[in-house]
């Protein structure tokens, strides 16, 4: 594929718990459905890493905090999912 998938259908569990670790909680699936969002607006600024996987940097804003994250995207069974989460550092 040379072009990034522009929606994702879902999430792994390791990329919900990569973002419960940064949030300090479990995170809501209206949480999780954001960063979908984002990828959404963002995925024509992804990238191919090093392991053959999309990743793009966003902005994820709210009413107590403002972190910038990698979202990762891999695919698994013919669907693209939020593979794992992680700040930028």
């Amino acid at each position: 594929m040379t072009k990034p998938p522009h929606a994702l259908e879902g999430w792994t569990d390791h990329a919900r718990e990569e973002y419960g670790d940064i949030l300090g909680r479990a995170p809501s699936d209206q949480e999780m459905r954001q960063l979908l969002r984002l990828w959404e607006r963002h995925s024509t600024e992804a990238f191919l890493n090093r392991k053959g996987r999309w990743q793009v940097k966003v902005e994820v804003i709210s009413k107590r905090s403002r972190r910038r994250l990698w979202l990762v995207a891999g695919e698994h069974d013919g669907k693209w999912l939020l593979w794992t989460v992680f700040e930028v550092g």
